[in-house]
C-alpha cells in the first residue's frame, strides 16, 4: 500500500461512488415514478425484438443501468492502475483517455443542466485526479 498511486485510488473510489449513486438515485428519484409518466415517444423504426408500447421507458432504464455498469468497469480499471508501481506508456494512455472522458462528461453535465446536476463536480474531480496521477 505504501507505493500506491493515491490519486488513482481516490479517483477509482469516487467513480464507484458515482456509479452506485447513479443507479440507486435513478431508481428512487426517476424510475419509481416512470410508470405514471405519459407521453414518452413510441419508438418508430428502431429494431426491437418485441413491439411493446413501453419500449421507450424500457430503453431509457436499460441505458441508465448500462451506464452504471460502464462506470463500475472504469472504477475497476482505475483501482487496478493505482496498485501498479510503474505505469508504462499504454497505461498512461488509458488513464489519459479516462481522465479526458471524465472532463468531457463534466462539461456536458455542466452545460446541459446549467450546473444544477451535481455530477459535474464528481466528473471534474475524477478527471483532474487522473491527470495529476500521471504527472
Amino acid at each position: 500500500m505504501e507505493n500506491m498511486n493515491l490519486y488513482l485510488f481516490i479517483s477509482s473510489c469516487l467513480t464507484f461512488l458515482l456509479a452506485i449513486l447513479h443507479s440507486v438515485l435513478g431508481e428512487l428519484k426517476i424510475f419509481r415514478y416512470f410508470n405514471n409518466v405519459q407521453g414518452l415517444p413510441v419508438l418508430q423504426g428502431i429494431p426491437l425484438l418485441w413491439k411493446k408500447p413501453e419500449a421507450a421507458k424500457l430503453t431509457i432504464r436499460m441505458v441508465w443501468h448500462v451506464t452504471t455498469v460502464l462506470a463500475l468497469a472504469i472504477g475497476i480499471i482505475l483501482c487496478n492502475y493505482s496498485f501498479i508501481q510503474t505505469l508504462n506508456t499504454t497505461d498512461i494512455y488509458v488513464i489519459k483517455i479516462i481522465g479526458g472522458s471524465m472532463l468531457v462528461s463534466c462539461l456536458v453535465s455542466l452545460i446541459l443542466t446549467k450546473g444544477s446536476h451535481a455530477s459535474w463536480i464528481a466528473f471534474l474531480i475524477i478527471g483532474v485526479l487522473c491527470f495529476v496521477s500521471i504527472f
